[in-house]
């Protein structure tokens, strides 16, 4: 078993996809908010979309190498009744930041630690 290609970090990997197609999808929200009658677009809940899909590995080569992707498609963002409200999906983009720094954090602790620990076994 190959501690770097986990369902754990093949998750984290596919949530930071998610997160970067989040902040496109409320960028996009932001640039329109002056436009009248403009409607807001949402990508669905990671949960449901995580659901929904399996975790789709696309192997490489012969080292073995493996690359974790999370299959988004344009069904998978909806546009929403209400008009955008520029102050609202500030906030959201601020959250949205958050939560991937966040996992950009846990991410490199875990190589960190993965280091060190082969760093201290020989």
């Amino acid at each position: 078993m190959n501690i770097l290609h986990t369902s754990l970090t093949s998750l984290i990997h596919q949530r930071l996809q998610y997160l970067n197609k989040r902040s496109e999808v409320l960028t996009g929200n932001i640039a329109r908010a002056d436009m009248p009658g403009a409607k807001r677009q949402e990508i669905r809940p990671f949960r449901d979309i995580a659901k929904q899909k399996t975790i789709n590995f696309s192997h490489q080569d012969s080292v073995n190498s493996q690359q974790y992707t999370l299959d988004l498609s344009a069904k998978d963002i909806k546009t929403e009744d209400k008009e955008i409200e520029r102050e609202m999906e500030i906030m959201e983009m601020n959250h949205n930041t958050l939560n991937h720094q966040a996992l950009l954090d846990i991410v490199s602790n875990f190589y960190k630690l993965y280091k060190y620990a082969i760093s201290r076994s020989g």
